[in-house]
């Protein structure tokens, strides 16, 4: 699947959601585990690691994808969050 059509990655217990314009899918693991490029993907939550592209709206504490989907950021990652999305 190319980069491009991934949205965002979530985590729920043992499995990764990847989450795409047409819809989702899932497989076992860690969202640490994946190998992703800084240059696309960043992390916003130990749950979510969003595509940048996607981003519509970003606020202090969450973010808006543009499927209108709202996702929190974590006070661990607002620092590095900012940094990625403001650049």
């Amino acid at each position: 699947m190319p980069y491009k059509d991934i949205m965002y990655f979530s985590s729920e217990t043992k499995k990764i959601i990847v989450h795409t314009r047409n819809g989702s899918d899932s497989f076992y693991g860690k969202l640490s585990e994946l190998n992703l490029p800084d240059t696309e993907f960043v992390q916003i939550h130990k749950s979510f690691i969003i595509n940048k592209q996607y981003v519509t709206r970003f606020k202090f504490d969450s973010v808006l994808l543009s499927n209108n989907e709202e996702l929190p950021i974590s006070r661990a990652y607002r620092k590095t969050v900012r940094e990625n999305l403001m650049s």
